[in-house]
């Protein structure tokens, strides 16, 4: 989710999310980075984005330094201690690569694709109501460059933004760009779901 294009544009355009789900968002991150000024802007209809920075910029720079991070190492089953295994004292957690680790707590951030696919096997299991309450659709983040700009800062194409199918939204990338007003015209688009019926895989 945090990976990041300089090489299209020139400035970073995240390949997941890149826009702050509202002020008390913000407020979070400004709080997890000692209060540090954020680098975003907030255009008309756009919402809070990122402007010349990035959702990975932020960890690098802010989160990661306090945290001992293991790569190469995909989480393949947590065990929790339970009555039937009374050895374990803590939790268990092991890699596809045969590593394993230990420790009093746990915080699972996986997908929630990845948790119906049973990519990682959970002891005792996890309640399979908290993990099928809903469909994960399939999506894609899509980038168009053009000479001129003849789209709004938001829109929706064809079909209502958001429904129980599937959601899509577009709208004028440049504003993450350093100087907004110098860069060529960027649209952005987020589908998925039944969005992307017709659309080759």
């Amino acid at each position: 989710r945090m990976q990041v294009d300089t090489q299209f544009q020139g400035y970073p355009l995240d390949l997941g999310p890149s826009y702050l789900p509202g002020d008390w968002f913000y407020r979070e991150l400004r709080t997890l980075a000692n209060g540090a000024t954020l680098r975003t802007t907030n255009p008309p209809g756009a919402g809070i984005v990122w402007q010349d920075y990035s959702y990975n910029q932020y960890f690098t720079e802010h989160i990661a330094p306090g945290l001992d991070i293991r790569y190469n190492c995909a989480v393949t089953s947590v065990d929790y201690p339970s009555s039937n295994q009374p050895d374990l004292d803590e939790i268990r957690v092991e890699c596809a690569n045969g590593q394993v680790y230990f420790a009093p707590y746990v915080i699972v951030t996986a997908s929630l694709k990845v948790l119906q696919d049973n990519d990682i096997t959970f002891n005792p299991p996890v309640s399979s109501n908290l993990i099928n309450h809903r469909p994960w659709w399939p999506g894609l983040k899509i980038f168009f460059q053009f000479a001129n700009k003849f789209y709004d800062r938001s829109f929706c194409p064809g079909f209502p933004c958001y429904n129980s199918l599937g959601e899509q939204l577009f709208w004028d990338g440049s504003v993450s760009a350093p100087n907004p007003n110098q860069v060529p015209n960027l649209l952005v688009g987020y589908i998925c779901g039944n969005r992307l019926d017709g659309i080759p895989a």
